[in-house]
């Protein structure tokens, strides 16, 4: 195996267990989501259409966080055509905004 193919696999084995931990966490009513979907203007237009508010980061290439007190609000953005929604609280932490 070469050191460039090592390297790789070495990151996304580092990379990938915390991003699968984070996103099976489900999303709790009332609290801060993290929304994945394929741009930015769908998101928002997701995130308006469910009730809820964009809260950041509006131009983020696959995720944005947001928040509604509508209790189906992950619901609603997953049938409306969301990739994933997740609890957002561990995700902007990690970016290092307290919610």
């Amino acid at each position: 195996m070469s050191a460039k193919t090592h390297a790789l696999t070495t990151a996304v084995g580092l990379v990938s267990g915390p991003l699968i931990a984070f996103s099976a966490v489900p999303p709790v009513a009332g609290e801060v989501v993290l929304v994945m979907a394929p741009d930015s203007f769908q998101r928002e237009r997701l995130v308006v259409e469910a009730g809820g508010e964009l809260i950041g980061p509006r131009q983020a290439v696959f995720g944005s966080l947001a928040i509604s007190e509508d209790p189906n609000f992950a619901a609603l953005l997953k049938s409306s055509g969301a990739w994933f929604v997740v609890d957002g609280r561990t995700f902007a932490r990690l970016c290092g905004v307290e919610v």
